[in-house]
């Protein structure tokens, strides 16, 4: 038995367009713009009379600890938010060879993510340091005995770059827009 009233083709057409918006609306989620979750903390710990440092770096859930004395970098993909590559120089390295630290920042793909955590007394003075200028770092910083770092790689510098620096402890905990993209300012 039929309806009384059929559905008109015209109503059909647009249920069907409906459908398609929806799906085409799903696949575009997954593509867009999301927010990298970064967390670096670095810090003293005394249990009685033991002093020890802990530092480590935060990337979407998945934490890369620093278990040698000196800076780590986490580098990643500013278009994709992935974590390329991660490194550490130890003290002895950024006071005695600072130019392996500098030709490894200068290999880093543009606009990428670079994150910079410290562990133990790292050397605060030296060429080494010109390298978070090149990073995003203002110009006339200091450095104290931790420091925690949110640097870019690129032809602009974004508003969310930032460099915390105390005696006992620096974190630093933010989202980041993924793709990175340069703002106009208003």
């Amino acid at each position: 038995m039929g309806s009384v009233y059929p559905m008109p083709n015209y109503m059909k057409r647009i249920r069907c367009e409906k459908l398609y918006e929806t799906d085409s609306c799903k696949c575009q989620q997954k593509t867009k713009d999301h927010l990298l979750e970064v967390k670096i903390e670095t810090y003293k710990k005394q249990y009685f009379h033991l002093k020890d440092d802990y530092a480590y770096t935060e990337v979407d859930g998945v934490r890369y600890f620093l278990t040698e004395e000196g800076i780590q970098l986490i580098v990643i993909d500013g278009h994709h938010g992935k974590v390329v590559d991660r490194v550490t120089f130890k003290n002895s390295i950024l006071q005695g060879i600072p130019a392996q630290i500098e030709n490894y920042v200068n290999n880093i793909k543009n606009h990428s993510i670079v994150l910079v955590t410290s562990k133990g007394r790292f050397i605060s003075r030296g060429p080494w340091t010109k390298v978070l200028e090149k990073l995003g770092a203002e110009k006339d910083f200091s450095l104290k005995e931790k420091m925690a770092f949110v640097g870019f790689k690129g032809s602009f510098r974004p508003v969310w770059v930032k460099l915390v620096t105390n005696e006992d402890s620096a974190k630093i905990y933010q989202a980041l827009p993924i793709p990175v993209v340069k703002k106009m300012k208003l």
